[in-house]
């Protein structure tokens, strides 16, 4: 499944305001919630930080994928948030994160997410298409940053 396919402007963030872990994952949590009418962004809050309590979501390379099981998610769902300056995210690599990929899914269907999970992170290695999210003017150019990176994936 394509990463676009999961993904709406108004669940892309182009400019995070905070600067700590906790604040990102709050911020997170809103831009995640943004267009679902089923989703409550205090549980989406509550569930991002249980999981980053088990281990850091930050993969490195300036990307984190906070991700948790939901209730309420009738479907699998992704949004996609910058912080342009980075933040603290205890990343694996101690750097900070700049973008994040936050992937809710059903808590009925524990596993495709683990697909979508790897097509992140294969999209994501790319130094260019990094560089690409980082630059582009807003959340259109994000989306059409991912779709261009996902046209190049076999």
């Amino acid at each position: 499944m394509k990463l676009t396919t999961l993904l709406t402007t108004r669940r892309i963030a182009a400019e995070l305001q905070a600067k700590t872990k906790h604040e990102i994952v709050q911020e997170l949590a809103r831009v995640a919630t943004a267009d679902l009418a089923w989703a409550r962004a205090t549980e989406v809050e509550r569930l991002l930080l249980e999981r980053e309590a088990m281990a850091s979501t930050g993969i490195g390379e300036g990307v984190a994928i906070p991700h948790a099981s939901y209730e309420r998610s009738p479907e699998m769902t992704l949004a996609l948030a910058r912080s342009v300056d980075g933040v603290p995210y205890d990343a694996i690599d101690g750097k900070p994160v700049n973008l994040f990929f936050v992937l809710l899914v059903p808590s009925d269907q524990p596993g495709p997410h683990l697909k979508t999970l790897a097509r992140i992170t294969k999209v994501i290695k790319s130094i260019q298409v990094r560089e690409a999210l980082l630059t582009a003017a807003d959340a259109a150019g994000m989306l059409e940053a991912l779709a261009h990176a996902e046209e190049g994936l076999h």
